[in-house]
């Protein structure tokens, strides 16, 4: 028994130890994706001179697509949420107001987002894997049926 006392000890601080490495692992990514909302304001500045057509042709070759397929903007619906949906780049990261998800091989995604009664703003924002963000914002209304 007194030699199961040391491997029980240091069972347990080898389970602590990986414990703590979730839980940091888990505060890295809520950074990140702090993070990535608070780039999203851009402050804006005048450009001193033009930029070179080759910047800005590079610039779009890198950007991130983002496709709303459902639903349209200005739609009104009778439902308490809706399904949206939309392609962007393969694996990206996708926060659509509140929920998170990620797209598929093909960049498919879908998201179930409950509606208040009236207008209700939808942000998508898509971020990929090389740090390429884009966003697309729609308005959903919700009426009571009666």
């Amino acid at each position: 028994m007194k030699q199961k006392i040391p491997l029980i000890i240091a069972g347990t601080v080898v389970l602590i130890l990986l414990l703590i490495g979730v839980y940091l692992q888990m505060q890295q990514a809520k950074i990140q994706k702090e993070k990535i909302l608070q780039e999203r304001v851009v402050v804006s500045t005048p450009t001193p001179s033009p930029i070179p057509k080759e910047t800005l042709i590079g610039a779009l070759e890198s950007s991130i697509t983002l496709t709303i397929t459902a639903p349209l903007d200005k739609t009104t619906v009778k439902t308490n949420s809706i399904l949206v949906k939309g392609k962007t780049t393969s694996k990206a990261e996708i926060f659509v107001n509140d929920k998170e998800t990620i797209a598929d091989a093909n960049g498919n995604f879908s998201v179930l987002l409950p509606l208040e009664e009236g207008d209700n703003q939808v942000l998508v924002v898509a971020n990929d894997a090389d740090g390429n963000v884009t966003e697309k914002e729609l308005t959903v209304g919700y009426v009571i049926e009666e």
